[in-house]
């Protein structure tokens, strides 16, 4: 029954000699048999197609032989094997799979209900829990003479985590103290920025911060930043501003002593102000 076929190929010898009383097979590939209709198997590891010459030599009992040569051909046993790259990383994560040597067709699953085909496609994984999450993927190849083979790989994608905070109150007066209250979750390192050229890597639930405004005139808002990451290095960031009203400084400068009725020129020399309020002492004001 030795039609062409995928490697390992089976095959079944049905010895139809007559007048023979011992058989001596040589199946092409290096093994023998005395068996009078023996079965074997072909294997073929090449990337290409293998023929080999099956000859039976029939011995009758008085010594006369003849020879019969058949040819047999197997096709290349697939043996496809793949890595994804990379194999792990933070949502999304974006894989790219490589082309199989020896393999002609592909068929797909990447595991998170989407299929493709082709050689090198590349995927994106999502996770969008709190936990890692493991896709397997299935590839069913076949060589360029139809022999199929399946093979398996899979991919980690870790969650991201959650970075948000509130700042309270977001606006006040030179020197302004606010709290901040980190409300992240999932991730085990934090990077805070406050605008201001200070840092902290403080994980602490609240802690304060104080922002200055000596120069003026106006307001200067500073952009607060928070970047948490996972102990698989996923990050993700939070951002918020605080806004700082400048410092306001009372001053002026008058004559203090004279005889009554003592009229006084007030120089107003305050800075950062722009609404004032005088009390002259005596019960008057302005």
């Amino acid at each position: 029954n030795a039609t062409p076929g995928c490697a390992p190929l089976a095959v079944d010898f049905t010895n139809t000699s007559t007048g023979a009383g011992s058989y001596s097979w040589d199946f092409g590939d290096g093994t023998t048999s005395t068996a009078v209709s023996p079965s074997h198997v072909y294997v073929n590891t090449t990337l290409f197609l293998a023929t080999y010459q099956v000859q039976l030599i029939a011995t009758s009992s008085a010594g006369c032989a003849d020879t019969l040569v058949q040819q047999i051909i197997a096709y290349p046993t697939p043996d496809f094997t793949f890595v994804a790259q990379p194999d792990s990383g933070c949502s999304p994560h974006t894989v790219t799979f490589p082309a199989v040597v020896g393999a002609v067709s592909y068929q797909w699953d990447f595991g998170d209900g989407s299929i493709g085909s082709g050689p090198a496609p590349t995927h994106i994984y999502f996770n969008s829990t709190d936990t890692d999450v493991m896709y397997p993927i299935t590839l069913i190849g076949a060589n360029a003479f139809g022999c199929m083979d399946t093979t398996y790989d899979q991919v980690t994608v870790f969650p991201l985590p959650t970075a948000q905070f509130t700042l309270a109150p977001p606006n006040g007066c030179h020197p302004h103290v606010a709290t901040l209250t980190n409300t992240s979750t999932g991730a085990s390192d934090m990077y805070w920025t406050y605008g201001d050229g200070a840092t902290s890597d403080t994980s602490a639930m609240q802690h304060g911060h104080t922002w200055y405004n000596y120069a003026g005139p106006g307001a200067v808002t500073y952009p607060v930043n928070l970047i948490v990451t996972t102990e698989h290095g996923c990050v993700a960031t939070a951002s918020s501003q605080v806004q700082v009203f400048p410092a306001v400084t009372a001053a002026f400068v008058s004559d203090t002593l004279g005889c009554a009725p003592l009229p006084v020129s007030f120089a107003n020399v305050s800075a950062g102000a722009n609404a004032y309020a005088w009390n002259f002492g005596d019960g008057q004001g302005s």
